[in-house]
């Protein structure tokens, strides 16, 4: 039975006026009784009970009270209650560690800091050492910069005797403290990780704090002492050659990294950089026998591809008969073929170069044991350079490096690895956001750093945040490129790819980068040509190797070449010359004497014609009639033979001209010429100048509709993004320009405006995914001004983008976790707003896992239904939203309205004015609603 709330509150606060609590308190139970939700009411009662001195009744009501506001997403107002708990009851520590939780959660690490060490401290006088210790823990994990913490819990670790991970703590805070330039300190807190352990990272902690204080003969020689003891540490050896490498001496650090059993991929720009400076020095030999274990080793674990280009980018392009050796062992090892008949060809014509036969004989039996022609042009291999190599144009492995790409400065590499360590522990306490910004700070000191990149994003995959992932990668793969690292780049944007297809189109064409799978094949490198002789017109198939004559002793010599002591393979049939490539215009007709024109060897090629641009209309053959500007020449007196200058004898004329007199005119007719009327010159007529090509509309369209999309539903400054890089594809376009002016007339609004340089986050806030990208190319016309006149050929035409949609979606289902709901949201509403209402309604539906996007699903399936006729399904999903659990009634106004507005098209007034009242008492303000009642 309902209760008048307002009389016996008025009772209630009669009896607190009177002084009589236990009465007041037992009518506020009952107004608690009759709305369990009064939250106000119950806090107000434990309050009063903790007065009277009923502190246990009253810390129970508190802690209930705390519990559903913590239930309900109100962690401030929980934190409150808690913390009521915590001073009502020291000794309650389950309220104590929910409390520091709750804090943890507002991001306010120094209070749950306090209450962490509250709780030690209370663990510590009842002997529960174990207890503190994971207390301690989190206190670190929290604040991984507190060294005064870190040694206590260092301390209390040796107590325990558990001095493995107390000196482990110590070293760690070694080595911070000789980062803020506190060696004595830092000293001191190592001495007592020493008195405790003798691991190698003992050692290394060592020669660090001699890195940091620019010492690196006491540095190398700390590693030479962990190294007597642990002969194969791998950790030892790779600092070890690091610290070689930057003391010039490349040999020795070739020799630590050859000493490690199975060196990793990631150690090979340790030995790139020891052996480009031995080949800088002179030392190319000596630094190739001791690359040769290390390559050898590798290539047979199958990573030959790999160093091989950490060979060829180390010796500049300037490789030997032994480099070309190895390469080729290399390839062996790789089962590379064509690699390897290509370094042994090289190799072979090296040595008849140098004319060493015993090195000739060896070479051309393994040649021929491959079934190659000793001397023969090698085809190109494909695996050198790789088309990500090809790709890169400028940045070759040819162009040599500078130190900074192949190793890090000492001192940042440590302070990335400490950032490391601290995002590490922030992760065990439970701050993933802390977590990232201290991994961006590592990011900042060393943006290349994969490793940095692959730890951002794993922390935002453990929270589900697909559309982060593909955000950190486009972040970083724009500062790749501002580095000049276009294949890191590209291989980034990759990886944002395999998430959402077609997703990083915009971003690729602002950072020119090509298009996933687009990139361009590898050069392929021509043997050079003669310098004397034309240039043969034959064309070598690729897999047929052509023996060429020796070359006579004043030419360069060439890779190809001619055994000098074997029998000549037989002599094969010349092809046919090829004849030579159509202008596409007409062309000059030869003189009757010469049948074909020779080549010129020392013209300069013919520069490539733009297959976009149409040829110039060919001018019409008949003469136009004389003017007299065209009888000038018979003004002047020809006395004798005309003499030719060395122009005409240098051209040849191309059709007959007129003969030219060779005899003074007689005065009769010059009289009679000057008689003539002068008349008024043709008019000159212009040349016809070739239209611009068209652009391409569709192409066009399609950016049109994803910049119409971005502005109405997405953001400005995507939608900017967007068009800029679209203005550089179409200049000027008047569409283009009035979309950049809402553009920027939207940022005004919301205060801000992106700067044109860098692209922020917010840059890709809407960018995770984009369908159009995906379907647009497929609604292009195979042909420039092809007509679709065929009824046939457009069924098949959208047959075929049904099936890429569908392809696509398979996709996008496997990259897509069943319990990643924010992904499955923003894929319903990219699926409704292309009007795939059904795709969007399944994704809508998978996202209603998520109860906190229970009534945010239920309006958009509303939504859906409505676009699709069904109202009744539409009412449904709103009522069902309307009545969910766990929300309070003010979340559900929008949905009352939707609903009334339904019931309108329904016919259903009554309903909907029920529904329009309850809006109105909710909120009055809201939307129209008065007006409605009105």
């Amino acid at each position: 039975m309902a209760i008048d709330r307002i009389k016996v509150k008025k009772e209630a606060d009669k009896f607190l006026t009177a002084g009589k609590v236990e009465r007041a308190i037992d009518e506020f139970q009952k107004l608690v009784d009759d709305n369990p939700k009064d939250y106000n009411t119950l806090n107000q009662i434990g309050d009063l009970c903790v007065q009277i001195g009923r502190v246990k009744e009253g810390v129970e009501i508190h802690k209930r009270l705390g519990g559903a506001y913590e239930r309900d997403g109100f962690h401030a107002r929980a934190a409150a209650i808690f913390q009521k708990v915590v001073r009502n009851a020291p000794e309650d520590i389950d309220a104590a560690q929910r409390l520091a939780d709750l804090y943890r959660q507002m991001n306010k690490t120094g209070d749950a800091v306090k209450v962490h060490l509250q709780v030690a401290e209370h663990f510590q006088k009842k002997g529960l050492i174990k207890r503190a210790l994971e207390e301690f823990n989190k206190v670190v994990d929290l604040d991984p910069k507190n060294l005064k913490m870190k040694v206590k819990l260092a301390d209390l670790y040796n107590k325990e005797g558990m001095k493995d991970r107390a000196a482990g703590i110590y070293l760690e805070v070694a080595e911070s403290l000789a980062m803020e330039q506190m060696h004595a300190e830092a000293g001191q807190i190592l001495d007592r990780a020493k008195a405790m352990i003798s691991t190698p990272q003992v050692y290394l902690t060592q020669s660090r704090l001699g890195v940091i204080q620019g010492d690196y003969t006491s540095a190398a020689q700390h590693l030479r002492e962990g190294l007597a003891s642990n002969p194969r540490n791998m950790e030892l050896l790779e600092a070890l050659a690091e610290i070689e490498l930057r003391s010039g001496h490349p040999d020795r650090a070739l020799e630590a990294m050859a000493d490690i059993p199975q060196l990793p991929e990631k150690s090979l720009p340790i030995c790139e950089k020891a052996l480009r400076n031995l080949v800088n020095a002179d030392r190319a030999e000596e630094g190739l026998r001791l690359f040769a274990p290390i390559a050898r080793e590798m290539a047979r674990r199958g990573s030959g591809d790999v160093v091989g280009r950490c060979l060829r980018s180390a010796l500049q392009g300037h490789i030997g008969i032994e480099g070309w050796l190895l390469l080729a062992e290399i390839a062996h090892q790789s089962g590379n073929r064509a690699e390897q008949i290509q370094a042994l060809q090289s190799a072979y014509g090296m040595a008849y170069q140098n004319n060493d036969q015993n090195l000739i004989l060896q070479l051309a039996g393994q040649l021929q044991a491959l079934g190659a022609v000793p001397g023969a042009v090698a085809p190109p291999s494909p695996a050198f350079p790789s088309p990500a190599t090809a790709f890169l144009g400028a940045e070759s492995a040819d162009s040599g490096r500078s130190p900074s790409e192949t190793e890090t400065d000492p001192l940042r590499r440590m302070r990335i690895d400490q950032f490391a360590r601290e995002a590490e522990s922030l992760l065990r306490g439970g701050s993933p956001e802390r977590a990232i910004e201290t991994y961006k700070k590592a990011l900042e000191l060393d943006p290349a750093d994969l490793t940095i990149i692959e730890s951002i994003v794993a922390v935002h995959r453990t929270t589900g945040r697909l559309t982060q992932v593909q955000m950190q990668y486009v972040q970083s793969a724009q500062a790749l490129v501002g580095m000049g690292k276009k294949l890191e780049a590209a291989h980034l944007l990759d990886l944002a790819e395999q998430l959402f297809p077609g997703s990083t189109r915009i971003h690729r064409r602002a950072m020119g980068l090509p298009e996933p799978g687009a990139l361009p094949p590898p050069p392929s490198r021509a043997p050079v040509a003669n310098k004397l002789s034309p240039p043969a017109p034959t064309t070598l198939a690729p897999t047929q190797a052509i023996a060429l004559p020796p070359p006579s002793s004043d030419v360069d010599m060439v890779i190809a070449l001619d055994l000098p002591h074997e029998a000549a393979p037989p002599t094969r049939t010349p092809l046919p010359p090829v004849p030579p490539p159509s202008s596409g215009a007409e062309g000059l007709p030869l003189l009757p004497e010469i049948e074909e024109l020779p080549l010129d060897p020392f013209a300069s090629p013919e520069p490539r014609k733009d297959p976009f641009v149409a040829a110039a209309p060919v001018a019409p053959s008949e003469l136009p009639a004389l003017t007299p500007s065209d009888l000038s020449w018979m003004d002047s007196t020809l006395t004798g033979p005309s003499s030719r200058g060395k122009e005409a004898e240098a051209s040849a004329p191309t059709t007959p001209l007129p003969p030219i007199p060779t005899q003074q005119l007689e005065p009769e007719v010059l009289e009679a010429l000057s008689k003539l009327p002068e008349l008024e010159p043709e008019p000159v007529v212009p040349l016809l100048t070739v239209p611009a090509p068209a652009p391409n509309t569709e192409e066009l369209d399609s950016l049109l509709g994803d910049i119409d999309f971005q502005l109405d539903y997405g953001s400005p400054e995507e939608a900017k993004v967007e068009i800029l890089a679209a203005l550089r594809q179409f200049p000027s376009h008047p569409d283009l320009e009035s979309r950049l002016d809402r553009a920027e007339t939207a940022l005004q609004k919301l205060g801000h405006i992106q700067k044109a340089s860098a692209l922020d986050e917010s840059d890709f806030a809407n960018s995770f995914f984009d369908l159009t990208d995906v379907l647009g190319t497929a609604l292009m016309d195979t042909g420039e001004g092809e007509e679709m006149h065929d009824a046939t050929h457009v069924v098949e035409k959208i047959q075929s983008v049904d099936e890429l949609f569908s392809a696509f979606r398979e996709g996008v289902e496997k990259q897509v976790k069943g319990d990643d709901y924010d992904t499955h949201y923003n894929l319903g509403i990219a699926y409704k707003e292309m009007m795939l209402i059904e795709p969007g309604i399944e994704e809508f539906k998978i996202a209603m896992g998520d109860p906190e996007r229970t009534l945010e699903c239920c309006s958009m399936l509303s939504i859906c239904e409505q676009a699709r006729g069904d109202l009744d399904a539409a009412v449904e999903w709103l009522r069902q939203g309307i009545m969910a659990p766990g929300f309070p009634p003010e979340d559900s106004i929008g949905l009352r309205y939707d609903l009334a507005e339904i019931y309108l098209q329904q016919g259903k007034t009554a309903m909907a004015a029920e529904e329009f009242k309850a809006v109105h008492e909710m909120d009055p303000d809201y939307r129209d609603v008065a007006a409605r009642l009105a």
